[in-house]
Formats: C-alpha cells, structure tokens, sequence
C-alpha cells in the first residue's frame, strides 16, 4: 500500500485539484490526514469514485415503482377531474 499526496492523485485520476479537495472535505474520498497533508491510497480512491458513480446512476435512472405509478395515476386523474369541471363551467357561463 503506497500512499500518495492530492496533487499524485489528480494528476493519476486527470481531475482538477479543487475538486479533489471538496470531496475530501466532504468526505466523500477516503484519506488519512497527517498534520497539514492529506494521504490518499490510489486505489481505495477509485473504488469511492466508481461508488459514488454508480449511486448518482440509479438516481438518474430511478424505476417508476407501484406506489410512484399510483401517486401518478391519482394526480392525473385529479387533474382531468378540474378540467373536466372547468369545461363545464364554461359552456354553463356560454349558455347564459
């Protein structure tokens, strides 16, 4: 296990330093701090990108699941209720 410093680690991943440093500060990169600096193990680094790659796919690609299609389904039929009302409004108001 090699450790490397931030500016190893952008310059091996091609990902600006700035970057590097919110995740760290977010937490999102695993490191070990020593005094000042941040260690980083190249690999473990990467396994946390791929991580945090494949969470941010699911969220983009979220599978409509029964409950979303009922809540869908409900919503729509709400809104075709009030037009339906609405429409009839109008014609009643174009009758008088």
């Amino acid at each position: 296990m090699k450790l490397k410093n931030i500016n190893q680690i952008a310059n091996e991943l091609d990902l600006p330093l700035s970057w590097i440093k919110e995740q760290v500060e977010a937490g999102k990169i695993p490191c070990l701090r020593i005094g000042r600096k941040y260690k980083f193990e190249l690999e473990a680094v990467k396994a946390s990108l791929a991580e945090t790659a494949a969470e941010a796919r699911q969220k983009r690609f979220r599978l409509i699941t029964p409950d979303r299609y009922d809540f869908n389904l409900c919503f729509a039929n709400a809104e075709l209720q009030q037009r339906q009302q609405r429409i009839k409004r109008r014609r009643i108001e174009d009758v008088l």
